[in-house]
Formats: structure tokens, sequence, C-alpha cells
């Protein structure tokens, strides 16, 4: 599972990239990031220097292997400007949208904790939080994928993915009784260095099938997402094997089920024209047309820009004018229930 991990974290890093194309097309930009990194001097420069540069967006998976090694802060160099340096791991600096500094801590826990730190050019903390859930953890007949992301605008989203299960006398998940639920917040940096984060905010995932489990294999997912990161236009046989690895018994499986859904709407996005359809062939098969609108009334996570991709295939002509309505109904439907879950002002 933890091998899995590291795979969809390599791809996931950098699916934030399309998100940030797809934000051109609001009304306000964000400002854009400082190119370098402030110079400063002395010991604050010093206890700086321990970082390596990060650009933007970053992704971390706190329960991941690859982040094991990272080194401690040297206590020296750093206590006077964090006071968990003892039990903190160097992550990363990242270019800030002010003239202040922001790095990034793991701090010690059963996951690995990420702490968001912003410092004023003298070395003065103006800000520093923990950017994380704290649901994942080891129990029986549990999983759960731990994930926080800093997008190219400055804005956060953390989110623990669970998955539970009844036991049995053994302590072992008994099958058809799997709930899936994402627990998040959202949050941004300001340009004075102050950091924002809303309340938990949950959210069911609709299930569709829990039995007759498959192997889920997740290289189709790789490969088609490798595609689009690399601005490779998917042709008809990209988007058959996609369809093809449907599998909607792989819906408890989380590390399947969360690749899968973000990558549905990312290659709706690429061809409205080309995914409306290769549905349509599919269609056939109740349960895979079942599964993918499931899909699209429910998105993984909130980072996905469902107004743009409802214009986009709106002004897409189709061959199927059905499937394309009920794709087009399945989306509405999302937009609607997130706006359900936006947080008050």
């Amino acid at each position: 599972m933890r091998r899995i991990l590291f795979l969809i974290a390599i791809v996931l890093i950098s699916s934030c990239k399309t998100e940030n194309k797809n934000e051109e097309n609001q009304t306000t930009k964000p400002q854009e990031p400082v190119s370098e990194i402030p110079k400063v001097k002395g010991q604050f420069q010093m206890f700086l220097d321990q970082f390596p540069t990060k650009r933007l967006p970053v992704k971390i998976y706190g329960c991941s292997d690859e982040i094991l090694g990272l080194p401690k802060l040297d206590i020296k160099l750093s206590a006077k400007y964090s006071k968990e340096a003892e039990y903190e791991h160097i992550y990363g600096i990242i270019p800030s949208n002010g003239n202040y500094i922001s790095t990034i801590t793991l701090g010690e826990a059963e996951c690995f904790v990420p702490t968001l730190n912003t410092y004023k050019l003298n070395g003065e903390k103006i800000d520093s939080k923990p950017i994380f859930i704290g649901y994942c953890g080891s129990d029986p007949c549990y999983e759960c994928v731990e994930s926080m992301t800093i997008n190219s605008d400055y804005r956060f989203y953390v989110a623990d993915t669970i998955k539970t299960s009844d036991c049995d006398g053994n302590f072992k998940a008994i099958a058809g009784t799997e709930k899936i639920k994402v627990v998040y917040k959202e949050g941004k940096l300001t340009e004075k260095g102050i950091i924002e984060l809303t309340e938990e905010i949950e959210k069911e995932v609709e299930n569709v099938i829990t039995e007759n489990k498959q192997n889920c294999d997740l290289r189709t997912l790789v490969e088609i997402n490798s595609f689009l990161e690399n601005g490779i236009e998917l042709n008809d046989q990209n988007f058959a094997v996609f369809f093809a690895n449907m599998k909607p018994s792989c819906l408890n499986n989380v590390e399947y089920s969360e690749f899968n859904n973000d990558l549905i709407f990312k290659t709706l996005k690429s061809n409205p024209k080309k995914f409306v359809a290769f549905l349509s062939r599919v269609s056939k098969k109740k349960e895979i047309l079942d599964f993918v609108l499931t899909q699209l009334r429910n998105p993984i996570h909130d980072g996905i820009k469902l107004d743009s991709i409802s214009l986009q295939l709106d002004q897409t002509e189709t061959e199927d004018s059905q499937m394309k309505e009920l794709v087009s109904e399945s989306i509405k439907q999302a937009i609607e229930k997130s706006k359900l879950h936006m947080p008050t002002p």
C-alpha cells in the first residue's frame, strides 16, 4: 500500500498544474509569486540555508515512506525561530506572494504533520500553522490517505480520505460494509504572511458497488495522467484504454478511487467531445455508466474547476446529445453540492 501511495504522490504533485491553467479564466487573477527567495543576513540566513527551495504547487503525503529520511532542523541554528525545532524535520522554503519568508517543516507524529511558517525578513515570526487533518493512523478495518496541497495561487487544500469497514472476530474487514468519506480544510496564504484555514468539512463519498473486488491497476491511470501533464493530446486509443480500465468494484480502494476520480475530470476537461463519445460506447454496461456519472457528481476534492468544465462541455458539439446531457447534469449537481458545503464568511 505504501508503494502505491508513493506512485500516487509522484503523479498528483503535478496534477495541480492543470488546475492553475484553468484559473486563468477567472475574473480575478492571483498575484504572481516572488520568483526568488529574498536574501537576509546573519543567523536567520543560516537558519534558512537548511531548507531546499521548493516550487509551487507542493503536495505532501504525511504518511508516505518517502519523507521518512528527511533531516531534522539543527537545534542550535533553529531554536530562535521554532519552539518545536527538536521535533521538526526540514521540508523546504517556498516562494512568497509578499515581502516575507515561507518555510515548511514536518512535525513528528504517527504521520508527519506539515507546518507552514512565515517570517519577516528580520527573522520575526509572522504566523505558523499545522496544515493537516489528523485522522490517519493504524487501526483494524481502517485505511486513510493524508495529503496537503499548496497551489500556485497560495491556496491550500488538506484532506484525509478515510475508508472504514465493520470488523469480524479476527479484526478483518467484512466485505460490503465499507464506507468512504473525505474530511478536509481549505485556506490561503495572504500577501501579509497570514495563514487562513477553514474549519473541518466532511463529505461522504457515494458508494455504487462494494463487492467482487478486482485488481485495481494504477498503471493505466499513471500513464494517462502523464500524457495530460506533459501536454500530450489523448488519442482514441488512450480514451478507449482509460474507459476499459474503469472498475466500479475498486471504489473502496482508497488510492484507486481518489486518483481515478481526479482523472475523470481531467480527461473530460482535456477533450469533452471524445469523453462523451467513449462514455457513450461503454454505456451498454450500465454499471460503468452509473459509476462514471456518480464520480462526476462527487468530485474528490474542491480544487476541481467544475464551472469551467461545465462551460466547456456546454460549448462542445457531440454526436450523442443525450449522453452529453447526462454528463452535464451530473456536473451541475456537483456544483450545487459544492455550494452547500461552502463555508460562510
